[in-house]
């Protein structure tokens, strides 16, 4: 059964307060314009926190309700018998010992701009690394970094948020009329929220195109760029890619959960790393309200910067991005088995950029911080310490 408008909701339910008193009161009106049934309306005003859960409401919207009304979503759970164990529920990649500590990855919200941007974190200490994930539909810091958060948070403070476009948790309603551009203006707006100064970027796909971006006009606050196969950086160095399967998949993403396991299993080779929980958290992020037309938002600014004589100027890196890696060390990591940015395209791009290091990583797709996780992070961790 769809949970839309329930799920619609929660996510404006600790950003109104008249949407809180009215609930408080239990007013008659509380869940007009809402399309809930009568045990929707019932387990709300229950504060049913479990049977939320149990229904597959997003973990953290429950999180967020539970939140404002100064609940325990743990003890609710627990009540119930459902075992969960005591962490954050945005978590998709945490490791069975980990104890709220460098390992975890935390659920966070900012103002960036005024757009309200969720993030995921890893580590406490030591130099910042933000990282930005791809762009198929249903990415997220967690969904697209999560499986390396962990490890580099050992020795880094890791922060992954969730592109505007209809991504992962952060508002749909932010215009992108310029596509990648304005995502990377969204990516400025983040670490000016976050109060960061200098750091390192690590970004895969679409992601790393946003991250060269913003080093491109910032490359006094970037330390060191990392890029993980990204197709759209070899566009923009003119490197042409005839259109392939794993293409299509991505591109024809329906709504529909068997069209996000499509998607999935076109960008990951190791398929027991597309569990239902994966696939599940995707799915619920795009298609919360809003979030599929905010993607096709997304590709109308890609196709306009792209057929605008004066706009796609920025989108030719052919001279910028070379002379970026001469002043910025730069890491390319690309999967050997990968069937989206094929390897032909990696080394075209490695060959065009002498200053830039290379590492192939045998095995690994088109994520590969999710295919070969461990090895990635070494990769990144030795690169950075270097």
């Amino acid at each position: 059964m769809s949970r839309a408008g329930l799920e619609r909701f929660l996510f404006r339910f600790d950003k109104e307060p008249a949407l809180q008193a009215a609930l408080e009161a239990d007013a008659a009106d509380a869940f007009d314009g809402y399309g809930l049934d009568e045990e929707e309306r019932r387990t709300l005003r229950e504060r049913d926190l479990a049977t939320l859960y149990e229904w597959g409401v997003h973990p953290l919207l429950i999180r967020n309700f539970a939140g404002t009304l100064g609940l325990s979503y743990v003890q609710a759970y627990r009540a119930r018998g459902l075992g969960i164990p005591l962490r954050e529920p945005f978590s998709l990649h945490r490791t069975e010992t980990s104890t709220m500590k460098d390992t975890d990855i935390r659920s966070r919200w900012v103002l960036a701009n005024g757009v309200r941007t969720h993030y995921s974190e890893a580590g406490h200490d030591g130099r910042t690394l933000v990282a930005l994930h791809g762009g198929g539909a249903g990415s997220s810091g967690a969904s697209g970094m999560g499986p390396v958060l962990p490890l580099l948070g050992r020795d880094f403070r890791v922060v992954a948020p969730d592109s505007i476009g209809g991504f992962g948790l952060t508002d749909t309603s932010v215009p992108t009329p310029y596509g990648l551009i304005s995502r990377a203006a969204h990516t400025a707006d983040f670490v000016d929220a976050l109060c960061l100064d200098k750091f390192s970027v690590l970004g895969n796909s679409q992601g790393a195109w946003s991250g060269a971006y913003y080093a491109m006009l910032h490359p006094d606050r970037v330390e060191k760029l990392i890029i993980v196969s990204s197709l759209t950086i070899a566009t923009s160095m003119g490197i042409k890619q005839e259109p392939n399967e794993a293409m299509r998949a991505l591109m024809g993403y329906d709504g529909s959960r068997e069209g996000m396991k499509r998607l999935l299993e076109a960008l990951i080779i190791d398929k027991s790393r597309i569990t239902d929980q994966l696939i599940d958290d995707r799915q619920r992020a795009a298609t919360r309200p809003g979030a599929l037309e905010a993607f096709r938002r997304m590709a109308q600014g890609i196709d306009f910067v792209r057929n605008d004589p004066v706009l796609k100027l920025q989108t030719q890196w052919q001279e910028a991005l070379p002379a970026l890696t001469r002043r910025i060390p730069t890491l390319i990591l690309w999967g050997t088995d990968d069937t989206f940015a094929v390897p032909a395209t990696g080394r075209a791009l490695a060959e065009m950029l002498p200053d830039a290091r290379i590492e192939w990583v045998e095995g690994a797709g088109h994520q590969v911080q999710t295919d070969a996780p461990d090895r990635a992070a070494a990769i990144i961790r030795e690169f950075l310490n270097g």
